[in-house]
Protein backbone atom coordinates (compact mmCIF):
# COMPACT_ATOMS: atom_id res chain seq x y z
CA UNK A 1 0.00 0.00 0.00
CA UNK A 2 2.81 1.96 0.87
CA UNK A 3 4.32 1.95 -2.59
CA UNK A 4 0.74 2.35 -4.48
CA UNK A 5 0.73 5.83 -2.44
CA UNK A 6 4.08 7.12 -2.94
CA UNK A 7 3.34 6.22 -7.32
CA UNK A 8 -0.54 7.93 -6.80
CA UNK A 9 1.75 10.96 -5.17
CA UNK A 10 4.69 11.26 -7.70
CA UNK A 11 1.88 10.78 -10.42
CA UNK A 12 0.08 13.72 -8.60
CA UNK A 13 2.97 15.85 -9.10
CA UNK A 14 3.58 15.54 -12.14
CA UNK A 15 0.15 15.96 -13.77
CA UNK A 16 -0.39 19.14 -11.36
CA UNK A 17 -0.44 22.73 -12.88
CA UNK A 18 2.82 24.35 -11.50
CA UNK A 19 2.04 26.16 -8.22
CA UNK A 20 3.05 29.95 -8.97
CA UNK A 21 4.48 31.15 -5.82
CA UNK A 22 4.68 34.88 -6.84
CA UNK A 23 1.18 34.78 -8.68
CA UNK A 24 -0.70 33.05 -5.93
CA UNK A 25 -2.99 34.92 -3.65
CA UNK A 26 -2.10 33.86 -0.20
CA UNK A 27 1.51 33.31 -1.14
CA UNK A 28 1.52 36.99 -1.85
CA UNK A 29 -0.25 37.79 1.15
CA UNK A 30 2.73 35.86 3.26
CA UNK A 31 5.25 37.35 1.38
CA UNK A 32 4.17 40.95 2.94
CA UNK A 33 4.66 38.88 6.08
CA UNK A 34 8.03 37.84 5.52
CA UNK A 35 9.20 41.46 4.00
CA UNK A 36 7.42 43.56 6.84
CA UNK A 37 10.03 41.65 8.68
CA UNK A 38 13.44 41.66 6.41
CA UNK A 39 12.88 44.99 5.47
CA UNK A 40 14.62 46.79 8.34
CA UNK A 41 17.67 44.08 7.80
CA UNK A 42 18.12 44.94 4.48
CA UNK A 43 21.19 46.88 3.44
CA UNK A 44 21.51 49.06 0.32
CA UNK A 45 22.74 48.06 -2.56
CA UNK A 46 23.13 44.22 -0.97
CA UNK A 47 24.30 41.12 -2.91
CA UNK A 48 21.71 38.82 -2.15
CA UNK A 49 21.56 34.64 -3.18
CA UNK A 50 17.77 33.84 -3.38
CA UNK A 51 18.32 29.73 -3.15
CA UNK A 52 15.28 28.01 -4.31
CA UNK A 53 13.66 31.27 -6.18
CA UNK A 54 10.80 29.05 -7.47
CA UNK A 55 8.88 31.84 -9.81
CA UNK A 56 10.65 34.61 -8.11
CA UNK A 57 8.47 35.42 -5.38
CA UNK A 58 11.69 37.27 -3.60
CA UNK A 59 13.82 37.60 -6.50
CA UNK A 60 11.59 40.06 -8.71
CA UNK A 61 10.62 42.42 -6.07
CA UNK A 62 14.49 42.27 -4.74
CA UNK A 63 15.69 42.64 -8.45
CA UNK A 64 13.24 45.76 -8.67
CA UNK A 65 14.49 47.68 -5.49
CA UNK A 66 17.57 47.26 -6.98
CA UNK A 67 19.55 44.81 -5.27
CA UNK A 68 22.11 42.37 -6.79
CA UNK A 69 20.34 39.44 -6.89
CA UNK A 70 21.39 36.13 -7.89
CA UNK A 71 19.14 33.18 -7.64
CA UNK A 72 18.96 29.41 -8.25
CA UNK A 73 15.98 27.17 -8.74
CA UNK A 74 16.30 23.01 -9.73
CA UNK A 75 13.85 24.04 -12.78
CA UNK A 76 14.58 26.23 -15.54
CA UNK A 77 11.05 27.13 -16.45
CA UNK A 78 11.23 28.93 -12.84
CA UNK A 79 14.19 30.68 -14.38
CA UNK A 80 13.44 31.51 -17.39
CA UNK A 81 9.98 32.99 -16.19
CA UNK A 82 11.92 35.22 -13.91
CA UNK A 83 14.47 36.36 -16.54
CA UNK A 84 10.64 37.14 -18.55
CA UNK A 85 9.70 39.37 -15.98
CA UNK A 86 12.91 40.82 -14.01
CA UNK A 87 13.55 44.82 -15.19
CA UNK A 88 15.35 45.03 -17.87
CA UNK A 89 18.35 47.00 -15.70
CA UNK A 90 18.23 44.32 -13.20
CA UNK A 91 21.34 43.38 -12.01
CA UNK A 92 20.80 39.46 -12.46
CA UNK A 93 22.66 36.08 -12.16
CA UNK A 94 20.46 32.86 -12.79
CA UNK A 95 21.91 29.43 -12.15
CA UNK A 96 19.99 26.26 -12.57
CA UNK A 97 21.43 23.76 -9.37
CA UNK A 98 20.80 22.41 -6.46
CA UNK A 99 20.88 23.53 -2.49
CA UNK A 100 24.18 21.42 -2.67
CA UNK A 101 25.69 22.33 -5.29
CA UNK A 102 25.18 25.99 -4.69
CA UNK A 103 27.25 25.34 -1.02
CA UNK A 104 29.51 23.08 -2.19
CA UNK A 105 30.97 24.85 -6.14
CA UNK A 106 30.41 28.29 -4.94
CA UNK A 107 31.98 28.51 -1.65
CA UNK A 108 34.65 31.06 -2.53
CA UNK A 109 31.66 33.84 -3.45
CA UNK A 110 30.25 35.62 -0.74
CA UNK A 111 27.16 37.59 -0.18
CA UNK A 112 25.36 40.26 2.26
CA UNK A 113 22.05 38.50 1.85
CA UNK A 114 21.20 35.22 1.71
CA UNK A 115 17.84 34.05 1.47
CA UNK A 116 16.67 30.19 1.71
CA UNK A 117 12.89 30.11 2.18
CA UNK A 118 10.76 27.48 2.30
CA UNK A 119 13.10 24.46 1.29
CA UNK A 120 15.28 23.17 4.17
CA UNK A 121 12.57 21.55 5.87
CA UNK A 122 13.29 18.75 3.46
CA UNK A 123 16.75 18.49 4.59
CA UNK A 124 17.92 16.15 8.01
CA UNK A 125 21.44 17.49 7.98
CA UNK A 126 19.64 21.47 7.66
CA UNK A 127 22.31 22.81 10.66
CA UNK A 128 24.76 21.35 8.90
CA UNK A 129 23.84 22.90 5.50
CA UNK A 130 22.95 26.24 7.19
CA UNK A 131 26.55 26.33 8.55
CA UNK A 132 28.02 25.78 5.38
CA UNK A 133 25.30 28.83 3.95
CA UNK A 134 27.34 31.09 6.73
CA UNK A 135 30.54 30.82 4.96
CA UNK A 136 29.14 32.38 1.92
CA UNK A 137 28.11 35.71 3.66
CA UNK A 138 30.33 38.53 3.96
CA UNK A 139 31.19 39.84 7.67
CA UNK A 140 27.74 41.25 8.81
CA UNK A 141 25.96 39.63 6.24
CA UNK A 142 22.60 38.02 6.83
CA UNK A 143 20.61 34.35 6.62
CA UNK A 144 17.02 34.58 6.77
CA UNK A 145 15.78 31.28 6.89
CA UNK A 146 12.34 29.53 7.10
CA UNK A 147 11.83 26.59 9.46
CA UNK A 148 8.57 24.44 9.96
CA UNK A 149 7.37 25.11 12.96
CA UNK A 150 6.70 22.07 15.17
CA UNK A 151 3.17 22.77 16.21
CA UNK A 152 2.31 23.54 12.30
CA UNK A 153 3.30 19.73 11.72
CA UNK A 154 1.63 18.21 14.92
CA UNK A 155 -1.85 19.99 13.65
CA UNK A 156 -1.29 18.60 10.42
CA UNK A 157 -0.58 15.37 10.80
CA UNK A 158 -3.09 15.06 13.88
CA UNK A 159 -5.87 16.36 11.27
CA UNK A 160 -4.62 13.72 8.87
CA UNK A 161 -5.08 10.88 11.46
CA UNK A 162 -1.30 10.39 11.52
CA UNK A 163 -0.70 10.46 14.98
CA UNK A 164 2.64 8.42 14.46
CA UNK A 165 4.02 11.26 11.87
CA UNK A 166 2.54 14.46 14.81
CA UNK A 167 4.92 12.21 17.71
CA UNK A 168 7.88 11.57 15.13
CA UNK A 169 7.96 15.58 14.85
CA UNK A 170 7.68 15.77 18.66
CA UNK A 171 10.77 13.35 18.67
CA UNK A 172 12.72 15.14 15.99
CA UNK A 173 12.72 11.60 14.06
CA UNK A 174 10.41 12.42 10.85
CA UNK A 175 12.02 10.15 8.13
CA UNK A 176 11.07 13.14 5.31
CA UNK A 177 10.95 16.26 7.35
CA UNK A 178 12.28 18.51 10.33
CA UNK A 179 10.19 21.42 12.77
CA UNK A 180 11.94 23.28 15.36
CA UNK A 181 10.61 25.40 18.08
CA UNK A 182 12.08 28.87 19.06
CA UNK A 183 14.17 27.85 21.82
CA UNK A 184 15.58 25.02 19.55
CA UNK A 185 16.40 27.36 16.48
CA UNK A 186 17.78 30.31 19.48
CA UNK A 187 20.10 27.71 20.35
CA UNK A 188 21.33 25.80 17.06
CA UNK A 189 21.82 29.29 15.50
CA UNK A 190 23.85 30.61 18.92
CA UNK A 191 25.69 27.23 18.43
CA UNK A 192 26.76 27.78 15.02
CA UNK A 193 28.32 31.66 16.21
CA UNK A 194 25.71 33.74 14.72
CA UNK A 195 23.87 36.54 16.03
CA UNK A 196 20.19 35.85 15.97
CA UNK A 197 18.31 39.02 15.45
CA UNK A 198 14.79 38.02 15.52
CA UNK A 199 11.89 34.82 14.87
CA UNK A 200 9.21 35.60 13.47
CA UNK A 201 5.63 33.43 12.65
CA UNK A 202 4.44 33.95 9.09
CA UNK A 203 1.44 32.68 8.79
CA UNK A 204 0.58 32.00 12.48
CA UNK A 205 -3.49 31.75 11.96
CA UNK A 206 -4.17 31.24 8.83
CA UNK A 207 -3.28 28.70 5.87
CA UNK A 208 -4.44 27.19 2.65
CA UNK A 209 -3.96 24.05 1.04
CA UNK A 210 -2.81 21.27 3.91
CA UNK A 211 -2.32 23.75 6.16
CA UNK A 212 -4.60 23.29 9.35
CA UNK A 213 -5.42 26.70 10.36
CA UNK A 214 -6.97 27.07 6.70
CA UNK A 215 -10.38 26.70 8.04
CA UNK A 216 -9.69 29.27 10.19
CA UNK A 217 -9.05 32.07 7.72
CA UNK A 218 -7.46 31.13 3.96
CA UNK A 219 -5.81 34.03 2.34
CA UNK A 220 -6.70 33.22 -0.70
CA UNK A 221 -10.81 33.40 0.22
CA UNK A 222 -10.32 36.74 1.13
CA UNK A 223 -11.23 40.40 0.52
CA UNK A 224 -8.57 43.01 0.97
CA UNK A 225 -10.56 44.71 3.97
CA UNK A 226 -10.09 40.84 6.32
CA UNK A 227 -6.85 40.29 4.07
CA UNK A 228 -5.68 43.95 6.32
CA UNK A 229 -7.21 43.26 9.62
CA UNK A 230 -6.16 39.55 9.09
CA UNK A 231 -2.23 40.81 8.52
CA UNK A 232 -2.40 43.29 11.18
CA UNK A 233 -3.37 40.21 13.80
CA UNK A 234 -0.95 37.93 13.02
CA UNK A 235 1.98 40.41 12.58
CA UNK A 236 0.74 42.02 16.65
CA UNK A 237 3.57 41.13 19.31
CA UNK A 238 0.89 39.71 21.12
CA UNK A 239 0.00 37.16 18.32
CA UNK A 240 3.46 36.54 17.66
CA UNK A 241 4.08 35.42 21.15
CA UNK A 242 1.33 33.24 21.93
CA UNK A 243 1.68 31.09 18.56
CA UNK A 244 4.42 31.70 16.47
CA UNK A 245 4.96 27.68 17.68
CA UNK A 246 2.54 27.15 15.65
CA UNK A 247 2.96 29.21 12.15
CA UNK A 248 3.31 27.74 8.77
CA UNK A 249 6.68 28.58 9.15
CA UNK A 250 9.07 30.56 11.69
CA UNK A 251 11.58 33.32 9.82
CA UNK A 252 15.20 33.48 10.93
CA UNK A 253 17.37 36.38 10.28
CA UNK A 254 20.91 35.73 11.91
CA UNK A 255 24.06 37.92 11.48
CA UNK A 256 27.76 36.52 11.15
CA UNK A 257 29.99 38.55 12.91
CA UNK A 258 33.11 36.49 12.09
Amino acid sequence: MGLIKKAVNKLSQLTAPVFNMRLHKAEQFYYRQYWHTMQQYMPDRASILDIGCQHGRFTIPMLEAGYNVTATDIKQKFLNDIKAHAPASALLTLRKEKLETTIANKSKETYDIILCFELLYLFPNYEKLIGRLKKMLNPGGKLMISHRSKGYYTYRFQAEGDSTSAMNILDNNHAHYNAQTTDELSKMYASLGMELHTLKGIGVLSGFDKDPFRTIANPARMKTPQLEKLFALETSEHTQHNFINSARYILAIAQNNS
